[in-house]
């Protein structure tokens, strides 16, 4: 092999090391809860979610910030006094830069902030009636959408006793209809 077609092939590899490293970086990713929240909607027994279940540490409120809720400070600041953080509670709070596709989920226990992660909408779009959520007020039910999204039904997680989006059906009776 030359030593042209050798450089050429390295220089190929670099770059695309590269970009798959941008890729890594640049592109959220839904952490263990968020992975649990989709393993059991995509398992679609249509089973409550309890949030107590599938979280792994301590915590006595849980919020969910949705896509662009914490895009400049003014939001963040109006969250947070919304919500009774104090100014040194919300400096903790972690406001990611997230879109339309993507929740955050935060838990605090005794007014600290014990854990936040990235939840993918498209493995259960939650919707609690009002927050914060104590665990046990955590459980939601699994409702998909009648129109299709990308070939698919929308799945909500739509908190017990709270009101389901108009074009959503239970998991159940979603199933009776195909």
């Amino acid at each position: 092999m030359s030593s042209r077609l050798r450089l050429v092939s390295f220089v190929v590899f670099v770059a695309a090391l590269t970009l798959w490293a941008l890729y890594a970086l640049l592109i959220p990713t839904p952490g263990p809860i968020s992975k649990a929240l989709g393993a059991a909607v995509d398992g679609g027994k249509g089973q409550p979610i309890e949030i107590a279940k599938v979280t792994r540490f301590r915590w006595d409120e849980m919020f969910i910030m949705h896509g662009y809720q914490g895009a400049t400070e003014d939001m963040k600041r109006q969250w947070c006094e919304h919500h009774s953080f104090s100014p040194e509670q919300c400096s903790e709070v972690e406001f990611a830069p997230v879109g339309d596709a993507w929740q955050m989920l935060m838990f605090r226990d005794q007014g600290k902030i014990a854990r936040s992660e990235l939840h993918m909408r498209m493995k259960g779009d939650l919707l609690p009636a009002r927050q914060p959520l104590s665990p046990s007020d955590a459980v939601f039910e699994v409702m998909l959408s009648r129109d299709l999204v990308a070939g698919k039904p929308w799945p909500y997680l739509v908190q017990r006793g709270g009101s389901r989006p108009a074009e959503s059906v239970p998991v159940a009776e979603a199933r009776d209809r195909r």
